[in-house]
């Protein structure tokens, strides 16, 4: 982990401390995140001090630390869209639907309703982050983020000639007003991205999902379904 940040190393290791099924040890959490016993016990030591970490039997588990700011953030830290609102989206486009965030530079689903690959059903019950460039919804916050953030993203998922072809699709995607993916991520689907929006910001995208089946418009009529739900939120 030599030359990478502090708080970068820390979330590598609350998020392998997150998905292990048991509480690690020492060594295990240094062997995961590939990095020296002695640089990753001050790391930890720090973690268990601010209670993002417990410490019991020489052994991590998460600590009360996240939660506490989940609950000072109170409202804040609510999806944009609740289980319940998914599952009214769902029934009024047609088709099964998901909820994407942006979580630094990767696309985060927080939760689905209805039936889609089991490819993508891993995906979004693992919470496993995605590529922006090959997802609906990774695709939808480039297009509708501002430019500044655009190119960043673009910098860090794609060489020079894909993050060009990329902004010459830029207005074609606002213009229709969400974002498509045809079989980039998942041979089986294609998926519309359309941006939720709250106050003006850009705060998650709402993935509608079709089979590779037929000419597709299916989605596209979804989506546009999406669209008409999300502004009369």
């Amino acid at each position: 982990m030599g030359g990478q940040r502090a708080v970068v190393r820390a979330d590598r290791v609350l998020e392998e401390v997150a998905r292990a099924s048991k509480p690690l040890s020492l060594s295990a959490i240094a062997r995961s995140v590939d990095a020296p016993v002695s640089s990753t016990s001050d790391l930890l030591d720090d973690l268990v001090s601010c209670g993002y970490l417990v410490r019991s039997d020489r052994r991590y588990r998460l600590g009360p630390r996240l939660m506490t700011l989940r609950l000072i953030a109170a409202h804040a830290d609510a999806p944009p869209i609740d289980a319940d609102g998914l599952a009214t989206l769902a029934e009024y486009t047609g088709l099964p639907v998901a909820l994407a965030v942006l979580v630094g530079s990767d696309v985060v689903y927080l939760g689905s309703v209805g039936e889609v690959s089991k490819h993508a059903e891993a995906v979004v019950g693992e919470y496993r982050p995605r590529p922006l460039l090959r997802t609906a919804a990774g695709r939808a916050f480039l297009a509708f983020a501002d430019d500044g953030e655009r190119d960043r993203l673009l910098a860090i998922h794609a060489g020079p000639a894909d993050a060009a072809g990329f902004q010459r699709e830029v207005a074609a995607i606002r213009r229709r007003g969400y974002a498509l993916s045809d079989g980039l991520a998942d041979p089986e689907i294609r998926a519309a991205g359309v941006p939720v929006f709250e106050r003006g910001l850009l705060v998650g995208v709402v993935v509608v999902v079709g089979p590779r089946t037929g000419t597709g418009r299916g989605v596209d009529k979804a989506a546009r379904r999406a669209r008409e739900w999300l502004a009369g939120k």
